[in-house]
Formats: structure tokens, C-alpha cells, sequence
């Protein structure tokens, strides 16, 4: 799985990665541009012909965004750059990156910021906007020129590629500084950040990307993260093999043990939940007048009718059948959608007491 970083446990691995590694921040740079216009590649379909804008801020970010303009040039797209500064005011890296994109593009193509109404009239006419304002480093509320830019990149309503994180969220809160950039896509490097995940990073960032800009592998071991992503990859390493001579039968067979009037839905996720996952059969208890119900809902899993309360909850007198029911499956899941009627949570609780396998109990409301 994939460690979910801070910014500045992320900015220590750049830092490592720079000064024990010795990997030019330059090379960094080269790496994460490609990355972002692999990315919007992938997701927005080649870039020839198409008016791509990048709006540039004055550090490391828009030096990243200086890197895709020029491979985006070099993929015939038609390239503009609005940057937030001029020349003078760029960090030593972004303007190196700049330095090189004018090289080859001559300065025409790069627009200066003067004012709100000419960033909109740039950015309306653009297929594809790229968001290098302001990277992992932001702390307080964004004003000025650059609330005036994040403002035309989401007003003018054309799909985002946001560079690491976009502009005005916080990098490990997720929370809103002032106003932020709305992606379609964010191109995230090394690893991860928190406030992608959380708060209005989830809504804010859109699909994200993770690309691979040659941090050493011992540095990322290194780094402490309790928190991890679920990938489909390491869902996929977890996953047992399953032989061409295996069967239903091979597989377990899961019970569920849920449901009441009004809530036989969530029996009925549960059940194509675990058949999902893997289980090679799959029943569900249910009160017995739910039966019908729920076998109407489900196609592979099967059921099994219990006794029930005159409010069609599962009944004290289920107790029995449910043990047996239960020391036929090789996993059980208690809950879904069982309510809280107090005779079945009498049940519930003389039941758990004889649980002797593995188990899945949800809070029953």
C-alpha cells in the first residue's frame, strides 16, 4: 500500500532525495512535468491540436508547469502560459524551467498577468486549463492575484489538471484557504498528501494520479505514516489464487444474519458484498414474511426464513436455529439492517456469546 504523507514529510523526501541523493531538483522537476502531461494524456486523450492554458506561480509548482508546457509544445498542442509574476520574481528553478520553455517557444506564447478580465479571456478560449499556481507549501488564505486566478480557472468551467494539489487547499487538512482550485484531475508526486483525502481536498481534487518522480525507496521506508492508500494493486497482492480446479465449495460459505420490515436492502448489499469479495456461497437469515422480499433482490446468494416478532424483527425463539445456522458457515456477518426492536437485540446478544468463528458484527440502529 501507498503511504499518505504530510507536506512536510513530503518536502523532507524532495530535500533528501536532493541533497543525499544528489538528484538535481531540475531532474525532480523534468520527471513531474512528464508526469503531468502523461496523465493528462491518459485521461484527456492526446494533446495535438488541442489550446492548453498552465497558470504559473513563482516557485517550485510552477516550475513543474513551465516542464509540462514545453512537452505539451513538443506534442503539437497549442500552448499558452499565464504567469502570476514575471521573470525577475520566479524561483531558481522555475526559472530555469522557464528559461528553457521560452528557448524553444519563444516568449508569445507566455502571458503575464495584468489583470482579472484578461486571465478569463485566455483561460474561456483554452480545451484544457493546468493549475501550477501554488503547491504543498501553503499555509494562509489566499488573496490578490492569485484568488483573482483560481477564481477565472474555475469560472471558466473547461476540465483542470491540478499540479500536486490544487492550488488553495491545504496540503494536510484538505480545507479551503480562502478560495481553491476546482480539478478535474490531480497529478500528485512521490506520495500521496493528507488533504487530498479529507475535508474539501475530496471534492476539490478529482481523480488523482500518483506519479513516480524517482524518490529512492529507502528514503519513502523511511518516513512514519500510519495512514495508507487502498490501491486496487494492493487489494490485488492480498487476494489468494485461485486454481482452475476450484469450485464454490472451495471458497467458504458466508451467512449474514440481518434485515427487518423496511431494511431488507441492507441484507441484500451485504449479501452481494461477500459474494463480491470472494465467498464461494452466501446465505442470509431473515425474518421469515421478509423472505419473498429479499429473495426477490438477490439472484446467487440464498436464504434462510427465521422466526420473527409481530413487528417482522428476528425473535428471541430464532436463537436456536441461528446457532446451527451459524456452525454451518465457515464466516458469519451480524447486523445489517436488523434493527433495534428489544427482543432481537436480546437475541443478538445471547448469540454473540456463542460466536466460535470468524465474525463481522455491525451496529444495528
Amino acid at each position: 500500500m501507498t503511504k499518505i504523507v504530510t507536506a512536510a514529510q513530503m518536502q523532507e523526501l524532495d530535500r533528501r532525495t536532493i541533497v543525499e541523493a544528489r538528484i538535481p531538483a531540475t531532474t525532480l522537476m523534468e520527471r513531474a512535468g512528464l508526469g503531468v502531461v502523461s496523465s493528462l494524456e491518459k485521461r484527456f486523450g492526446s494533446a495535438r491540436g488541442k489550446t492548453v492554458t498552465i497558470v504559473c506561480g513563482k516557485g517550485n509548482n510552477g516550475g513543474d508547469g513551465f516542464v509540462a508546457a514545453r512537452l505539451l509544445r513538443r506534442r503539437h498542442a497549442k500552448v499558452h502560459i499565464l504567469a502570476l509574476v514575471s521573470v525577475s520574481e520566479l524561483s531558481r528553478d522555475a526559472a530555469t524551467m522557464y528559461r528553457q520553455f521560452v528557448r524553444g517557444a519563444g516568449r508569445s506564447g507566455v502571458h503575464v498577468y495584468t489583470s482579472k478580465a484578461q486571465a478569463q479571456a485566455l483561460l474561456h478560449d483554452s480545451d484544457i486549463l493546468v493549475d501550477a499556481l501554488l503547491g504543498t507549501g501553503l499555509s494562509s488564505a489566499v488573496t490578490g492575484r492569485y484568488a483573482d486566478a483560481i477564481d477565472s480557472i474555475n469560472e471558466a468551467l473547461r476540465p483542470v489538471v491540478a499540479v500536486d494539489l490544487p492550488s488553495g487547499l491545504h496540503a494536510d487538512s484538505g480545507t479551503i484557504l480562502g478560495r481553491a482550485v476546482r480539478a478535474s484531475l490531480t497529478v500528485t508526486f512521490g506520495l500521496p498528501k493528507f488533504g487530498l483525502y479529507q475535508n474539501q481536498g475530496i471534492d476539490h481534487a478529482g481523480e488523482i494520479e500518483i506519479v513516480d518522480i524517482g524518490i529512492p525507496p529507502a528514503y519513502v521506508d523511511a518516513v512514519v505514516s500510519r495512514t495508507s492508500l487502498i490501491t486496487r494493486g494492493a487489494v490485488q497482492m492480498y487476494l489468494p489464487t485461485r486454481r482452475s480446479s476450484s469450485h464454490k465449495g472451495t471458497f467458504g460459505h458466508a451467512g449474514i444474519i440481518a434485515g427487518s420490515v423496511g431494511k431488507t436492502g441492507a441484507a441484500a448489499l451485504a449479501a452481494r458484498a461477500a459474494l463480491r469479495v470472494g465467498a464461494g456461497l452466501v446465505t442470509v437469515a431473515i425474518p421469515s414474511s421478509l423472505n419473498d422480499v429479499l429473495e426477490a433482490q438477490l439472484v446467487e446468494a440464498m436464504t434462510a426464513p427465521m422466526p420473527e416478532t409481530k413487528a417482522r424483527t428476528l425473535a428471541r425463539t430464532a436463537l436456536d436455529r441461528l446457532v446451527s445456522f451459524m456452525s454451518a458457515r465457515t464466516a458469519v456477518a451480524i447486523g445489517p439492517g436488523l434493527s433495534t426492536a428489544p427482543e432481537t437485540v436480546e437475541l443478538i446478544q445471547a448469540l454473540t456469546k456463542q460466536l466460535d468463528r470468524p465474525a463481522v458484527l455491525m451496529q444495528m440502529r
